[in-house]
């Protein structure tokens, strides 16, 4: 079995639909012993090489030239055309796509009927949210009312990740829509003993204002006041990190509060998530995504703190997820309090996450759905 993967960006240690395409490649080649070409749209940045080969699977890269901050296709180029004529001669047996484009959509429309293959459409958030303010939503609803219905009516299978988009696409087409929740596979490293005396928290995402960094930084503020010894990690980078460290120097919270810039996932599961107590992610506008991170700590038997949006209510309703209002400082502060007194608890959901989000569990569903 073939499968090729059409993949706007393509960053293997990185976050959502590149780690999702990375640990899909992984598992059913180790697993079922499949060929998967991976062909990324637009990379992030200048890449000389036209493909490589990565650990299980091969890498191509479609040409593209750079007007400001927006990548565009070279559809007139030769190397253009070749990555689909060697597409072409390896000869899928399915082809995935995880774009919403629908120019995109409709080119693998074309490719699917012409070479007589399966068309897999997977859907990771329906972008519910851009719905939720008044001056994105016009535009949004236009599109997902038409482009986006031709898209989801035209593929062979619909596969989405929460039960959140599985009820709003069923608003545009009467086709079936399979739910299959995000797999995770990390190697979960042995928790390195902890200190007593100091509680660690940590907060990975963008350093800007709708990750919810601002309404940490003030519940911090208020709980150091009483617990001292709460420390705080900041990982990873975004416009607004000069602002946060100038703030952090400015109220003194050096000691107390890092930023430890963009490190790989690699680096964060092997040398600092065992040194954690408590994730927080206060995430104002993610209503779609299942937070990878939180999964990893739930896993990894930590506790976390997360606003309750949406999709994060779907991983599991024991103890050691405790949700909060998103964008409420007091509620956060006393969410923190709260979980510093019942570190006890964070292996409650430890066997639900690692049941519901299996990737041999979802392997098999994908499976029965996509090639009964």
């Amino acid at each position: 079995m073939k499968i090729v993967q059409i993949l706007e960006t393509f960053q293997p240690y990185e976050w959502e639909i590149s780690s999702f395409a990375w640990e899909f490649a992984k598992n059913f080649i180790s697993e079922k012993h499949w060929g998967v070409v991976n062909l990324v749209l637009f990379p992030k940045e200048d890449e000389t090489r036209k493909w490589y080969d990565l650990d299980w699977y091969r890498v191509i890269f479609l040409p593209t030239f750079k007007i400001g901050k927006r990548r565009f296709l070279k559809f007139w180029s030769w190397e253009y055309w070749d990555c689909f004529k060697r597409i072409r001669e390896w000869n899928p047996d399915t082809i995935h796509t995880h774009s919403r484009s629908f120019l995109v959509a409709m080119v693998w429309l074309f490719c699917s009927i012409k070479w007589n293959k399966k068309w897999v459409f997977f859907e990771h958030t329906a972008w519910r949210r851009a719905e939720l303010w008044w001056w994105k939503s016009i535009k949004r609803k236009i599109y997902n009312r038409t482009f986006w219905k031709i898209t989801l009516n035209f593929c062979n299978d619909i596969i989405v990740m929460n039960q959140l988009s599985f009820n709003y696409l069923r608003k545009f087409t009467t086709k079936k829509i399979n739910l299959i929740y995000r797999w995770v596979d990390i190697p979960i490293e042995k928790k390195i003993a902890r200190n007593d005396f100091i509680i660690k928290l940590c907060f990975i995402s963008d350093i800007v204002k709708p990750s919810g960094i601002w309404t940490l930084f003030k519940a911090y503020v208020e709980i150091i006041k009483t617990h001292p010894n709460v420390m705080l990690d900041i990982i990873w980078d975004g416009d607004e990190k000069n602002e946060l460290e100038n703030l952090i120097v400015k109220f003194w919270l050096s000691d107390g509060m890092k930023v430890l810039w963009k490190l790989s996932k690699e680096e964060i599961w092997k040398k600092y998530l065992p040194t954690y107590d408590i994730l927080i992610s206060p995430s104002l506008d993610n209503e779609e995504l299942i937070e990878e991170s939180v999964l990893w700590w739930l896993l990894s038997k930590m506790l976390v703190i997360s606003s309750n949006i949406w999709a994060v209510k779907e991983i599991t309703d024991m103890e050691d997820l405790i949700l909060v209002p998103a964008g409420d400082v007091t509620a956060l502060s006393n969410a923190i309090e709260h979980a510093i007194w019942r570190l006890e608890k964070s292996w409650m959901s430890y066997d639900v996450v690692k049941e519901k989000f299996s990737w041999k569990k979802n392997l098999d569903t994908y499976l029965e759905v996509c090639y009964p």
